[in-house]
């Protein structure tokens, strides 16, 4: 398994960022790549599917955890474009020492029909521009 991580410190409280982030339903609210998130639940369990900006096959993805008071939830891809099989990941917020917060994101996979080091770095980058368009949203509007 290929771990790959990224993090971003915004100068919001953890409730704030969860109160965009933590709703599973809502991605393309603050993920740029993210047209539109189609939800359901199934005899599976709760799902999403992802509109991915150029893309023509959707990211199909299962809740399997959300734990509000913590500001964290975990998923698994079920189907989708990345070239990835077995991806597990998780979207945390940890509060600051006095002000703003820490979102971190995380993914567990095996790559699929690529390197490790080229599936690494195209989830490295998905997450990587979900995370700055979450510090877009917050930027204080002028």
């Amino acid at each position: 398994m290929v771990h790959v991580q990224q993090s971003i410190m915004l100068d919001a409280s953890a409730s704030d960022v969860w109160g965009i982030i933590g709703n599973f339903d809502k991605m393309n609210d603050w993920h740029p790549a993210i047209l539109t998130t189609e939800s359901e639940d199934t005899e599976n369990g709760h799902q999403r599917a992802l509109s991915l900006l150029g893309g023509t096959k959707k990211l199909l993805e299962r809740l399997d955890e959300l734990d509000s008071e913590k500001f964290t939830y975990s998923y698994t891809t079920i189907d989708g474009p990345l070239p990835v099989n077995n991806f597990t990941g998780q979207i945390t917020i940890e509060p600051g020492e006095d002000e703003g917060c820490t979102v971190v994101w995380s993914g567990d996979f095996e790559p699929e029909g690529t390197t490790k080091e080229d599936a690494s770095a195209v989830i490295e980058g998905y997450f990587s521009t979900g995370l700055n368009g979450l510090k877009k949203q917050l930027a204080p509007k002028s």
